[in-house]
């Protein structure tokens, strides 16, 4: 199946998602996997200006979600990945491949779609049952930003702004509230298109909620 053409914007944020090859965990312990990959976004921002708005690592898989303005992102991932890849097979003794595949982007072209997207990003470990609050989760920027542990690259405000308040602190009440189910799956099913769409319904639809609202309200 060929590439899908890569969709560029140095004004718009993408979402990056890439898994483990083979579907296995990382192949180190979680706060070192994190190091390494701070220290590739670090040096991924110092060389190509990159903004990052979010990151989470999970244990098989990461979220990303950036602004590009000054280079393409075909070539800051394909720089990422690679610093990655070579630091973690350093670090834990292997050879080969550490993604399964090419990363997945999504473009998203709204402050209501980033606002979803940020959602689903930060309660990635909550759904998967390792914490109970998004702000418990160390390997995340929102832990970073609340200031509960350090963040060695920096951590840009979303271009769209569209958590609602000037402080981390002010998303919680919104990030700690679940969606439902179905508006869920169909968030997930936006990141895995080109462009970020939501169905063209009522959910779709609605407006950016305050740090006192949802988007189910």
């Amino acid at each position: 199946m060929p590439r899908i053409s890569l969709i560029r914007s140095n004004q718009l944020p993408y979402h990056v998602v890439n898994q483990v090859n083979n579907r296995d965990w990382f192949h180190l312990p979680l706060e070192k996997t994190w190091e390494i990959f701070s220290h590739a976004l670090f040096e991924t921002c110092v060389l190509y200006s990159v903004r990052i708005h979010a990151f989470v690592l999970m244990s098989n898989h990461y979220h990303l979600i950036l602004s590009v303005p000054y280079e393409d992102l075909g070539v800051v991932m394909q720089y990422f990945s690679a610093q990655v890849t070579k630091d973690f097979n350093f670090a834990a003794g292997r050879e080969g491949h550490l993604f399964k595949g090419r990363y997945k982007w999504s473009l998203i072209s709204q402050p209501r779609y980033e606002f979803h997207a940020l959602k689903y990003v930060y309660r990635n470990p909550v759904r998967a049952g390792i914490c109970e609050r998004v702000e418990d989760y160390p390997y995340s920027t929102l832990h970073g930003l609340l200031g509960l542990s350090p963040v060695l690259f920096p951590v840009f405000p979303s271009p769209f702004r569209s958590l609602g308040g000037d402080l981390p602190t002010d998303w919680l009440p919104t990030l700690n509230r679940p969606s439902q189910r179905e508006h869920e799956l169909a968030i997930r099913s936006a990141l895995r298109r080109t462009v970020f769409q939501l169905p063209k319904d009522d959910f779709g639809r609605k407006r950016v909620p305050s740090s006192l609202e949802t988007e189910e309200s």
